[in-house]
């Protein structure tokens, strides 16, 4: 999730987090992603939504992560070089990236 090239103390950091969530918990919200299917209701959606996605993602791939945005009437995707959790990766880019979009 954070990528081969990910520094030592981000990949301690996430697998602490991890590591305090029981795994029934990381079970049920895998199942919850699977079964979840909103696509209708985004149309809908009066905001904009954006969608960071990572060129490097092998969790989600990349015509899934960018469909929410692409549905909706205010969407907007962002393609940034990074693994599935680009904000821990490339918080700077996307801080930068998301008060553009204002």
């Amino acid at each position: 999730m954070l990528g081969a090239d990910a520094p030592a103390p981000l990949t301690a950091q996430l697998r602490a987090a991890i590591d305090q969530c029981p795994p029934s918990t990381l079970a049920a919200r895998m199942r919850a992603v699977l079964c979840v299917d909103v696509r209708a209701q985004v149309a809908d959606l009066p905001m904009p939504i954006t969608a960071v996605v990572g060129t490097r993602d092998r969790l989600v791939p990349g015509p899934v992560a960018r469909e929410p945005a692409l549905l909706a009437r205010h969407g907007h995707v962002v393609t940034l070089d990074a693994p599935h959790l680009v904000l821990q990766r490339r918080p700077r880019e996307v801080a930068t990236l998301l008060a553009t979009l204002r």
